[in-house]
């Protein structure tokens, strides 16, 4: 074994962008297409209708291609949430999330077509290729679209081809889809006078967007903006004018870097060999005389070692290369990372915290902070009055306020927040009030944990007050672990109960938000436990009561200790090697065969029945016979000529 230290010159990294086809046919073209009545007729049928290759009634290998969805900026086309506020609707919340996604303005207008020729539309159909099925971006120029209808059939295409310059809408490229071919128009420009183009196609996000009045115009194929509309029934539209087309072509495109290290192996390095075995072990001499004054040695093996001589990375030659005086190698280590390589599974991890005291909690490593947010409900907000806030100074009247609209906004029924009712929610995402008559759809995300059975209480009286522990998400990860909170101080111990409640004992005195890292403390010093909410269901048996004092002492006071366990996902890449009784059962170590008389026959100590070598390492080649991974066996392992051996190489990411 031979080491040189590599020069800054021998690493060079690469990227190439290269193309795939979008479809699980591993064709090109899309020509049969398919939907699920589970999935049109379930909660998710009424934004958008998945669409896939095969059959997925007697197919079970068949996958999403793309979804259907309809937006429309009022609300038509679709059947409202509630029949009392007819612009909130599937097909309002489809354009509001597009709109987000595409315009990054919630103000802004969708507009189809450039120059003179354009159209302000109020609605359009989307659709979404799979993000398995497009990897980094759509690849511009391959999107080609047949329409059909009773009256005709036109092919759409983006437009790549005939612009010069790149385009954006906010932070993503954006290219327009005229009736054409292969990214050009069949004319000028590809558009429908009066109507602009016939969308808009973004390679980034995998998104397109259809211009429903020009191509109406061209083969009679519309919305329909009833309100209010069976949902679904647009998509179906745009769904049976796919399916009569029978042609969706679309590739993808991804860069895939690859880091190059050139190794240099000069005439007068590396030309003696280091293994013990030709060395007498009485005088330390060589044995054959021919390793002195004309040494050969064959190179096998490159390995790559970091400052503090530790092994990082081994590349295996495909067949050993022969080593002289008279010879230079050159060698690189080729290493590629593509999303295709491997398939990967994805499982959680969690650290355990335990911090006290409030130096700990505001150390610069750590950054927890501690608010009090009280309902002061004043006419005149004043900056810089009632401040709250160990790290960041925050105003307690707004801090209360951020957390009331946040996490308790779908449980309290008056528009500015007050008087609380008790809420209950049901399976089908509406939430009842508990001693009303009715049912109202949830306005916002309140970041529930589930919908089980859930519960949140929110004080709304005058001075009420509420408190706020915010841990920050280099801690936590993508969530504090459920049940794994515990908040302790000289009067109270608060435990988490594992589904979003904060308990001290068997009492509810507030809720956790395990994705945003944030405690809320609800029952101390306020009316939670009053009259409003009923004793006999939230009494002080069931949900807690505590004084100010307590809230003050565990968001001001110095003497609290607070743990939790993180959550991170990471992702393992495992491979079974199978090495079958009768195979890899003779040695490829060149120095066992005979060189001194260029016969090429194996010694004899190697031939017997009993010969058996050892597997040190395994590496892993893609089709074009290129070495991808190695993996290093913690020891030799005696190869088997009577029964299979299974080596599992498991890689975490």
């Amino acid at each position: 074994m031979g080491f040189k230290r590599l020069d800054a010159e021998d690493f060079v990294v690469s990227a190439d962008a290269v193309q795939s086809v979008a479809w699980s046919t591993n064709s090109p073209t899309l020509t049969e297409f398919y939907t699920s009545p589970i999935q049109s007729s379930g909660q998710s049928g009424q934004y958008y209708l998945a669409v896939y290759q095969t059959d997925p009634q007697i197919d079970n290998t068949s996958t999403v291609q793309f979804d259907i969805a309809y937006g429309n900026l009022n609300g038509s086309g679709s059947t409202p949430f509630n029949s009392g506020i007819p612009l909130l609707s599937p097909s309002s919340t489809t354009y509001g999330q597009y709109r987000s996604l595409v315009l990054e303005d919630e103000n802004a207008v969708f507009t189809f077509g450039d120059g003179t020729n354009t159209l302000i539309s109020d609605d359009f159909w989307v659709l979404s290729v799979e993000r398995a099925r497009y990897k980094e971006s759509l690849f511009p120029g391959t999107f080609n679209l047949a329409l059909s209808s009773s009256t005709g059939v036109i092919y759409l295409t983006d437009n790549s081809n005939d612009v010069l310059t790149q385009t954006f809408i906010g932070s993503n490229r954006v290219l327009q889809i005229v009736s054409g071919s292969n990214g050009s128009a069949y004319n000028a420009t590809g558009y429908v006078a009066g109507s602009g183009s016939y969308g808009l196609f973004l390679p980034d996000i995998g998104t397109i967007l259809l211009n429903p009045s020009a191509i109406s115009q061209s083969i009679n194929v519309d919305t329909d903006k009833t309100a209010p509309l069976p949902n679904g029934t647009n998509q179906e539209t745009l769904f049976t004018a796919i399916k009569s087309g029978s042609a969706f072509t679309l590739n993808a495109q991804e860069t895939i870097t690859s880091d190059y290290i050139f190794v240099r192996s000069r005439n007068a390095e590396f030309n003696y060999s280091t293994n013990p075995s030709f060395i007498t072990g009485s005088t330390g001499q060589v044995i054959y005389t021919e390793f002195i004054n004309s040494p050969q040695v064959y190179v096998t093996t490159v390995g790559m070692y970091n400052d503090a001589n530790e092994l990082v990375a081994v590349a295996k030659l495909s067949k050993p290369l022969l080593k002289d005086f008279t010879k230079e190698s050159w060698m690189s280590v080729y290493k590629p990372f593509t999303t295709s390589d491997v398939v990967v599974t994805p499982f959680k991890v969690n650290k355990s915290f335990t911090f006290t005291g409030a130096n700990e909690f505001t150390a610069s490593n750590v950054g927890i902070d501690r608010f009090i947010g009280k309902n002061i409900q004043s006419t005149l907000f004043v900056s810089g009055s009632n401040p709250t806030g160990q790290i960041s100074s925050q105003n307690q009247e707004l801090v209360y306020n951020s957390i009331k609209q946040l996490y308790y906004s779908n449980f309290l029924s008056g528009s500015d927040g007050s008087p609380a009712n008790l809420a209950q929610t049901n399976n089908d995402g509406t939430i009842t009030v508990q001693g009303g008559s009715g049912s109202y759809q949830p306005m916002y995300d309140n970041y529930l944990p589930d919908t089980l059975a859930a519960n949140r209480l929110f004080p709304t009286a005058s001075n009420d007050s509420i408190g706020v522990i915010s841990i920050p998400s280099n801690l936590f990860g993508e969530n504090i672990k459920p049940g794994t909170l515990t908040i302790t101080s000289p009067n109270n111990t608060l435990i988490d109960d594992g589904e979003g409640n904060l308990m001290e004992a068997t009492a509810k005195v507030g809720d956790i938000v395990y994705q945003h890292g944030i405690i809320i403390l609800t029952a101390f010093g306020s009316s939670i436990t009053g009259s409003v909410y009923g004793s006999a269901i939230y009494g002080t048996s069931i949900y807690g009561t505590n004084n100010i004092s307590d809230l003050n002492e565990l968001i001001t006071g110095s003497n609290v200790t607070c743990s939790f366990q993180s959550t991170t996902t990471i992702y393992e890449s495992q491979y079974k090697c199978t090495l079958r009784e009768n195979e890899f059962n003779y040695t490829q170590n060149p120095s066992a065969i005979s060189g001194s008389t260029n016969s090429g026959i194996v010694y004899d100590f190697l031939t017997g029945s009993y010969f058996e070598p050892y597997i040190t390492t395994i590496g892993l080649y893609n089709n074009a016979n290129q070495l991808v991974a190695v993996g290093k066996l913690a020891q030799p392992l005696q190869s088997s000529k009577t029964t299979d051996t299974s080596i599992l190489i498991n890689l975490d990411l």
